[in-house]
């Protein structure tokens, strides 16, 4: 239940990222309490029944996902390259790298939260287009194992929208405002 109060009331969007794919803005999110600062990234919902769903990156993880989006960018202008060079105009490759975890959490009437979720990446050449997405399948809810969702997509079409993803999660920049927005407070008890 904590999860609920502290995703509700003291989360705030901080920056977005976009999709040419989908060619939608999505929101990136952050909240700061006892338990530190966590990301919450919006991606594509893989199915009607989430109306929004977020990758969820906690203190403890944001460098090693910080790490996987720059090896994802340095694989996409390799592989791309690659594929340029080569006539190379169909493929579906996962992304050969080591295992993560993190939380996700989506829409179902109420928040639903899953702590643990494998996420893992793609590379896809469809139609011309190179695309780099990030993935996870099926999420179950870590309150009600029948509430589940397809999972998401976080899908970009090229190196600057990986790179405009990277430049807004800032965590010194980040708890800073929360630090400050707290500090504000406390003058007016």
């Amino acid at each position: 239940m904590m999860m609920s109060f502290v995703f509700l009331y003291s989360q705030k969007t901080i920056g977005h990222y976009y999709s040419s794919f989908f060619q939608k803005t999505y929101d990136i999110q952050a909240s700061y309490d006892n338990d530190g600062l966590a990301y919450y990234i919006e991606g594509e919902s893989r199915d009607n029944v989430s109306k929004q769903i977020f990758l969820m990156i906690q203190e403890n993880k944001i460098s090693n996902f910080m790490d996987f989006l720059n090896y994802l960018k340095d694989t996409y202008v390799k592989w791309s390259n690659t594929a340029n060079e080569n006539n190379v105009t169909d493929l579906d490759k996962q992304i050969e790298y080591k295992d993560l975890y993190f939380g996700v959490c989506f829409s179902y009437g109420d928040w639903q939260f899953n702590f643990n979720t494998y996420v893992y990446a793609r590379f896809k050449i469809t139609k011309g287009e190179k695309l780099m997405i990030i993935q996870c399948d099926k999420v179950e809810s870590g309150a009600n194992e029948y509430i589940t969702t397809n999972g998401f997509y976080i899908t970009f079409s090229s190196v600057k929208e990986i790179d405009d993803l990277i430049k807004s999660i800032n965590p010194t920049k980040d708890k800073g405002v929360f630090i400050q927005e707290k500090n504000k407070e406390t003058l007016f008890k």
